[in-house]
C-alpha cells in the first residue's frame, strides 16, 4: 500500500499537518486546479454553433414556455443574454435523442423541445417514479416528450445506430 505524503499546506496558514497533494491541502489543491482552467468570456460562451443557432430558432418561434408544465422559461433567456448565468438557459432545451449516438440530428430543431431545466434533468437523469411525482406536484405529463421521441424515431427510421 501506497502511503499518503503528509506537511504543511503551502497555502494554509494553520501549520497544522495534513495530507498533502501536490505540497497542498486537498481544499487548496482543487482551488489551485480550478485557478487554472480558462473560463469562458460571455462573448465566447454566446457564440455560435449550428447546434445553437437551432436552440435559437426554436426560442424565437416558441411561446418561451414549457411544453411539459407550461412553465415561464423567460428568466433562463434574460440569464444567459445578460451573462448572469449560461448553461440554465440551454438545459431548457431537451433532445429526443441521444446526441453523442445521433450527432448528424442534434443540430434539427425538430430533435428539440422546449422544457423547464428540473424536467430536462428528470428525464435525463432520473427514475420513472421521479417523473411521476413531479407529474402529480405539478400537474403537467411527460408524454408530450415521449410521444415526440417515438414519431421522431419512426420519421428517422431509428432501429439501430445512426451513421
Amino acid at each position: 500500500m501506497i502511503k499518503q505524503k503528509t506537511g504543511v499546506c503551502i497555502d494554509c496558514d494553520n501549520g497544522k499537518i495534513v495530507p498533502l497533494i501536490a505540497k497542498r491541502c486537498q481544499y487548496h489543491y482543487w482551488k489551485h486546479r480550478d485557478s487554472l482552467k480558462k473560463k469562458k468570456t460571455v462573448e465566447e460562451t454566446k457564440s455560435s454553433s449550428p447546434q445553437k443557432d437551432a436552440m435559437m430558432s426554436l426560442w424565437e418561434k416558441s411561446n418561451k414556455k414549457s411544453e411539459i408544465s407550461g412553465k415561464n422559461l423567460i428568466k433562463f433567456y434574460h440569464d444567459y443574454i445578460t451573462g448572469k448565468e449560461n448553461h440554465q438557459f440551454f438545459w431548457c432545451f431537451a433532445h429526443f435523442l441521444s446526441k453523442k449516438t445521433y450527432t448528424k440530428l442534434k443540430c434539427r430543431e425538430d430533435g428539440m423541445m422546449l422544457l423547464h431545466p428540473d424536467e430536462h434533468y428528470l428525464i435525463d437523469n432520473m427514475t420513472q417514479k421521479d417523473r411521476e411525482l413531479y407529474e402529480k406536484k405539478n400537474n403537467c405529463s411527460f408524454k408530450i416528450f415521449y410521444d415526440k421521441q417515438a414519431l421522431r424515431k419512426k420519421e428517422y427510421n431509428i432501429d439501430k445506430k445512426y451513421d
